[in-house]
């Protein structure tokens, strides 16, 4: 509504200028008296606005093409994950929590439903938990930070997130995490070399890295793709 209004009052000011500023070259005394000429040349004001119209017009062409440029990007752009035909539940207390099994369980036998999995966050979700994880033989101090969420084996499918080494969770996966890409990279691994790793973390956490995954953009596309991690935890999804 500002934008809107806005643009109703700059129009208003620019068609009301050219009677204006040719209104006011004249002298009132020879205006009463009949006798009047003006100063400023009808046809100058009217070259000024149309080269002011046409310079205007070039710039509101411009800002059309940038926007449906950037629309067609998010629109087209691979996030690395399946964003349509998805939808998200959410439980805020302990017993709705406590339900989500059962809950997950009865949508899996719908016709209509091809998967179904639980999560303690989702990708776009404006915040993620995060630490520093380090590989055998690091420390705190060395550590690289990363974002995550924890989930059951049924994540990565659902959501369409594709692999690039190793294997998705099984069910009992107890200590397994699947990695991104930068996150490899940050560590200095290969995808290859990182399946089988060993992660660290502080309270004694440890993990095994059990796949590497394409980078995903789980936050804004105008934020860098940060290293990323899916943790192996049913109990901790809920």
């Amino acid at each position: 509504m500002a934008d809107t209004g806005g643009i109703v009052v700059v129009t208003g000011l620019l068609a009301g200028s050219y009677p204006a500023f040719y209104l006011s070259a004249f002298r009132a005394i020879k205006v009463i008296k009949g006798n009047f000429t003006s100063h400023v040349s009808a046809a100058g004001i009217r070259r000024s606005l149309v080269v002011f119209q046409f310079a205007l017009s070039i710039l509101l062409i411009a800002c059309i093409v940038v926007i449906y440029s950037q629309l067609n990007y998010i629109k087209n752009k691979d996030l690395g994950f399946n964003k349509d035909q998805q939808l998200i539940f959410t439980f805020h207390t302990d017993d709705t929590r406590s339900k989500m099994p059962a809950f997950a369980e009865g949508l899996r036998k719908l016709s209509g439903v091809e998967g179904v999995s639980m999560a303690n966050n989702y990708p776009g979700a404006p915040t993620y938990h995060d630490w520093g994880v380090w590989l055998e033989g690091g420390n705190p101090a060395g550590s690289t930070d990363q974002q995550n969420l924890a989930t059951d084996e049924h994540f990565v499918t659902v959501m369409g997130i594709r692999l690039i080494a190793g294997r998705d969770f099984r069910a009992q996966d107890s200590g397994s995490v699947i990695v991104n890409e930068t996150l490899v990279k940050r560590l200095g691994l290969t995808p290859s070399s990182a399946v089988g790793t060993r992660l660290f973390a502080g309270n004694d956490r440890k993990w095994v890295i059990s796949g590497v995954m394409k980078d995903i953009n789980y936050t804004s596309l105008r934020d860098r793709v940060n290293p990323f991690m899916i943790l192996y935890d049913p109990r901790g999804a809920m």
